[in-house]
């Protein structure tokens, strides 16, 4: 999935289990808003990459959990530092959107 603009009216919150993230497996629960209401139905994608390095990103699609909270399970890094997310939202009858974020992946 992917988006095909940023849309101000929309957030996303990033949490992890482990927090930090770690190198070996996370889970990340994300949060989406639109104007503040947590988006249901959607279909939540995150892609990540380091963008000063050059090898793969990785992507895993995310599954609602409970009311506009989506989890995207077991994600494996390749290396701890500075990682770029991007988190696209197909809000069900509105056109996809993308909304970025950076996050540290710790030893």
């Amino acid at each position: 999935m992917r988006g095909r603009a940023p849309d101000p009216t929309y957030t996303v919150t990033l949490t992890s289990d482990p927090s930090p993230p770690q190198p070996d497996g996370t889970t990340f629960h994300i949060a989406v808003r639109d104007n503040g209401t947590l988006v249901t139905g959607a279909k939540v994608c995150m892609s990540a990459d380091m963008p000063d390095m050059q090898h793969p990103g990785l992507t895993k699609t995310a599954k609602e959990s409970s009311a506009g909270v989506y989890d995207a399970a077991d994600i494996k890094f390749s290396m701890f530092g500075s990682w770029a997310a991007a988190v696209t939202v197909l809000d069900p009858g509105k056109a996809p959107v993308l909304v970025t974020t950076v996050f540290q992946v710790t030893e």
